[in-house]
């Protein structure tokens, strides 16, 4: 899936963020057997993986994540105007990132990985 850009709208875009994070913790859960509703934060992606990390924790986890900047590089594109609206230093992604690294390198959570590519 992708980051729906269509609209240009920057709180669209974050919502549909959001929706597509969330989603895939979701069908993690589901696979080990968990409770979405326990661990999935609707407004906040990284509270949903990191409470998901949490309750997987002694089990390996892996985080892949192809072609972060897609979205970035559609709307610079096909849509330049709302491109110069987002705020990519406060953006949902980065946040995301951050906390995504922050996760990788910590002790409490020494069976977690991530992979991330880029098109650029």
């Amino acid at each position: 899936s992708i980051i729906a850009t269509s609209s240009g709208d920057p709180a669209e875009i974050s919502r549909s963020f959001s929706k597509l994070i969330n989603s895939s913790i979701k069908d993690c859960c589901l696979q080990y057997q968990l409770n979405p509703s326990d661990i999935v934060d609707p407004e906040d992606p990284p509270t949903s993986l990191q409470r998901l990390a949490r309750k997987l924790q002694g089990k390996n986890l892996m985080v892949l994540i192809d072609e972060y900047d897609r979205f970035a590089n559609t709307l610079m594109f096909e849509n330049p105007g709302a491109y110069d609206k987002i705020d990519l230093l406060s953006s949902p992604l980065r946040s995301f990132l951050t906390n995504l690294k922050a996760m990788t390198s910590s002790f409490s959570f020494n069976r977690f990985r991530s992979f991330i590519t880029g098109i650029t």
